[in-house]
């Protein structure tokens, strides 16, 4: 009997789904399947891990943070954003690593609020978002 080889996965839970979208044209010659999960200010942390454990991937992309910055009052300095908003990524990579997935996981942010601590839960990096330096990664990762 002769065996398929395994397909890689990668799992990726984003407000917004271009990213998603940017690593599957990324990956499509890689033989890569990429599947996505959109996250919002409902989506929970055990929703977040339920949907990794249903993919079992072989790699996870996070979002830092499910709501945008621009529901925050303009007035507030970078350290008070930084205290009030929850890095609700960081809560879901807890939930995943509760769960056993034990395979890489890497945060998506333009601008890491949450970083120590994201490292400390487990967290293997952020995501490069230079599309140059992304593909490289992904190559190196996923080729």
């Amino acid at each position: 009997m002769i065996m398929k080889p395994h397909k890689k996965t990668i799992a990726i839970a984003d407000k917004e789904i271009g990213l998603a979208d940017l690593i599957g044209v990324l990956t499509r010659d890689m033989g890569v399947e990429v599947h996505k999960m959109v996250v919002g200010s409902n989506t929970t942390p055990q929703d977040v891990a339920s949907f990794v454990q249903g993919v079992s991937p072989d790699m996870v992309f996070l979002a830092e943070n499910y709501q945008t910055i621009s529901t925050v009052p303009m007035v507030l300095a970078y350290q008070d954003i930084k205290r009030i908003k929850r890095g609700e990524g960081v809560e879901a990579l807890a939930e995943i690593r509760k769960g056993g997935y034990t395979g890489p996981v890497y945060m998506i942010s333009a601008n890491p609020q949450h970083e120590e601590e994201a490292m400390a839960q487990g967290a293997d990096g952020y995501v490069p978002m230079d599309f140059e330096k992304l593909r490289e990664f992904l190559k190196s990762s996923m080729g």
